[in-house]
């Protein structure tokens, strides 16, 4: 059995009267108070999927003796809950398998620590969280603060993640206070890895050293920050996207030389960028690569023999130019490529 609250209105004391039965719950856009949630919540044992979307009123999930009692919840998705400050006592969640929790930009660094995630976790999202001091006035002995920092706002979060054995897939995106990701080195089952616009992440207390499978980045400096040789040598899928800079640096150029496995890569919306790195050909495991709204790359490096496939979309016109065969000054670099796709027309 479903069941869906959607839409109610604001001056609607919603109650929650729910059959034990329940396998799927979704609540969104109505006035849930944290008390509504708790009583509605309490003895669904048979609760599997939960999605609390756009309740403006809730500031914090329940206890360990409510949470405790949904012993076969997989998947928990909050999206949109603006004012929530507390993740509760979410890790009484035993048999959770999937977390989301996205744009829920009041969330504390003391309420939503990733410490009190449930171990049984193996894919966890977290996006447009900035992760706030309940009270910003006062020091947060968790916060690593720089004082040397020009930065209006230099608070940042250490998310602990250690304890998260059996996570497969993490994705964290806009979470403009993470500062730092500890327990890298025990998540030996850590396959996809996504890390995009936290502008304060910068270290890592151990490196992660599973075989890891993708990694998708608008940071190419992350490569040689978190992981370690071997994960940097099992890495078969590499996205950079929306990178800011006009070229990379010397040290992120060098970390390629270590994707010994890199099999496809992609840069996709890196409008800056004006050039690749110069070492792709050293990337003798490469099969795909595509480059896409790229506007100011004008000329490509020399590429691994082992290229079958490399695919242009909306790239510059002289790119493009260059690439036509036979007498494009790229044409040389890319005629050994079995498929080469220009706006989708195969040449």
């Amino acid at each position: 059995m479903d069941i869906v609250y959607q839409n109610l209105q604001e001056e609607e004391e919603v109650q929650l009267v729910l059959p034990r039965s329940l396998e799927s719950l979704d609540i969104g856009s109505c006035p849930l108070t944290n008390s509504t949630l708790r009583e509605g919540l309490r003895g669904l044992t048979c609760l599997k999927f939960l999605n609390l979307f756009n309740i403006v009123s809730l500031t914090s999930l329940p206890s360990a003796d409510v949470l405790g009692c949904l012993t076969v919840l997989e998947e928990l998705r909050i999206k949109q809950c603006w004012f929530l400050t507390s993740l509760g006592s979410l890790q009484a969640l035993g048999s959770l398998w999937e977390l989301v929790i996205s744009f829920c930009p009041n969330l504390s660094a003391e309420g939503g620590s990733t410490s009190i995630l449930p171990s049984s976790l193996g894919c966890l999202e977290i996006e447009a969280c900035d992760w706030k001091h309940l009270d910003e006035s006062l020091p947060d002995p968790t916060s690593s603060i720089n004082s040397e920092s020009s930065d209006i706002n230099p608070f940042t979060v250490s998310l602990q993640l250690g304890h998260l054995e059996s996570l497969r897939d993490l994705s964290i995106t806009n979470c403009p206070n993470i500062g730092s990701l500890l327990g890298l080195q025990e998540l030996n089952n850590l396959r996809f890895l996504t890390l995009m616009g936290c502008p304060k992440l910068t270290h890592a207390e151990t490196k992660l050293g599973s075989l890891l499978n993708r990694f998708s980045t608008d940071a190419p400096s992350l490569l040689y920050v978190l992981l370690a040789e071997e994960a940097l040598a099992s890495l078969r899928n590499l996205r950079i996207e929306e990178f800011k800079e006009e070229s990379f640096r010397s040290e992120e150029e060098q970390v390629f030389q270590h994707l010994t496995s890199l099999n496809s890569l992609d840069f996709e919306s890196c409008s800056s960028i004006k050039s690749l790195p110069n070492n792709l050909e050293s990337l003798s495991s490469l099969e795909a690569l595509s480059i896409s709204d790229c506007p100011n790359i004008l000329s490509l490096p020399d590429l691994p023999r082992s290229l079958l496939w490399l695919d242009l979309t909306r790239c510059n016109p002289m790119l493009k130019r260059r690439c036509q065969k036979p007498h494009g000054q790229d044409w040389c670099k890319i005629s050994h490529i079995r498929w080469v796709f220009l706006d989708g027309v195969v040449l």
